[in-house]
């Protein structure tokens, strides 16, 4: 509720426009490139460990948790 309000106060202020950006300011790579200068990449599923292992923790931990102790005395 309240960025409903918050933003209905600004939406009301006129806002200086950025100026367009030109074709020609930006450097444009194609994929191969832009890879190549980031050298060599990891794996997507050692990508994406450090943000899937601690979950798949917390879940295990309140599993362990519970009542009826399904992971044994």
């Amino acid at each position: 509720m309240a960025a409903l309000l918050f933003a209905s106060r600004l939406s009301h202020k006129e806002f200086a426009a950025l100026p367009a950006e030109r074709e020609d300011d930006i450097e444009v790579q194609n994929y191969d490139a832009l890879r190549a200068s980031y050298g060599k990449l990891p794996h997507p599923a050692l990508a994406f460990l450090p943000i899937g292992l601690p979950l798949v923790l917390i879940c295990l931990g309140s599993v362990a948790q519970l009542p009826g102790e399904p992971f044994g005395a």
